[in-house]
């Protein structure tokens, strides 16, 4: 069996302590590479210059005092775990050290090499394991919190457009004539889309997290797919009075896709542009360069701030004060393209407008 080998940093000042823990590591069965300063500060520096799988600190350094200088170095990084070593054990303040992060705390005389590397490995495997724990715990506490505020902002989404529709149909009611009861009635007729819209979102983010929604990918001729995608917001666009235009750089590009699933992300690009640009035009190119097909959105539109960005993929996020709907519309998105072995990104400028690019490998046909 082949043995691990471990970096090992021992922060010490007694050349006679630094021999017996290289003594001990030295007759293991592992392997050790053994680097050795004498003050906390070459400690820090060293820990900066090189990686180490586990410290070996000295409580009874010169000039330093024992929990002060533990602390001071798990502030410093808290990634690598810490042995403590010592001359005087003391069970108050070794219960205090422990509490406080040490990995384990060894007695100098009295440790031997079958314990030092137990507790090495020990020390790096739980360390390991409480990081891990802690990083779950930090994303299920940040997905919690995102659900609460998504449940808040459902809730205000949904009261709004539910009032709309209760006013409407009072007013509808008081006999109005035939004219402000057609303009009643299409004001439901938009607001139950609005609310439909949010559904569907809901919808499609649970059956994300479930494992519900299935990717089907296969050859596609993708020119048609986004041909007819664009033909159909052709209406949508002369009504707002803005340009569309698609442009392909041929007319058979073939992906690996699932086709519906693309229909949904192209629709929800394209719906996005027309949604938040005022004047002007959106382009939408579908090119084939290298092994690479490439589809972009591209508007005239309000653009995105720079804060924004990093965060426009997230789950519930509105970058457009006013923005109705859920904010899930890009994070399904990106889903749904990842699984389909693309990437989406995006470059945008504030007055100027947004381009949304979804990158596939091209299929290559067998020679």
């Amino acid at each position: 069996m082949e043995n691990t080998s471990y970096n090992v940093l021992v922060i010490e000042d007694s050349v006679k302590d630094v021999g017996l823990v290289k003594g001990l590591l030295h007759i293991s069965q592992d392997l050790y590479s053994v680097k050795n300063v004498e003050t906390l500060d070459e400690g820090k520096e060293m820990i900066g210059s090189e990686e180490f799988d586990i410290i070996v600190l000295s409580l009874d350094l010169e000039h330093e005092q024992g929990l002060q200088s533990f602390k001071e170095l798990t502030q410093f990084n808290n990634e690598i775990p810490i042995i403590l070593v010592t001359n005087h054990y003391k069970p108050e303040l070794a219960e205090t050290l422990l509490e406080e992060g040490a990995a384990d705390i060894l007695v100098k005389d009295e440790v031997n090499g079958k314990q030092i590397n137990r507790v090495i490995k020990y020390g790096i495997e739980r360390h390991k394991i409480t990081h891990e724990l802690l990083e779950s715990n930090e994303k299920l506490e940040k997905r919690n919190e995102e659900k609460s505020q998504y449940v808040a902002l459902v809730s205000h989404e949904l009261k709004a457009p539910v009032n709309n529709i209760k006013q409407s149909l009072f007013l509808l009611e008081e006999q109005k004539s035939d004219d402000e009861k057609d303009q009643l009635i299409t004001v439901c007729k938009e607001t139950v889309a609005r609310i439909e819209k949010i559904l569907e979102d809901l919808q499609g983010v649970a059956k994300f997290e479930e494992g519900a929604i299935s990717i089907e990918p296969k050859e596609t001729d993708m020119t048609p797919l986004v041909q007819e995608i664009v033909d159909s917001f052709d209406a949508s666009f002369k009504d707002k009075g803005i340009e569309l235009n698609f442009k392909h750089t041929k007319d058979n590009i073939q992906a690996k896709i699932d086709p519906d699933r693309m229909n949904q992300v192209i629709t929800n690009l394209i719906s996005n542009a027309l949604k938040y640009t005022e004047k002007g035009k959106v382009d939408v190119s579908l090119n084939e360069e290298g092994e690479t097909i490439s589809l972009v959105v591209e508007d005239s539109g309000l653009g995105i701030e720079k804060e924004d960005m990093n965060s426009l993929f997230d789950r519930y996020t509105r970058f457009h004060e006013g923005q109705k709907g859920a904010g899930l519309g890009l994070s399904i998105a990106k889903e749904m393209i990842e699984q389909q072995h693309g990437t989406i990104s995006v470059e945008s400028e504030v007055g100027k407008g947004t381009k949304f690019i979804c990158e596939f490998p091209k299929i290559v046909e067998a020679a």
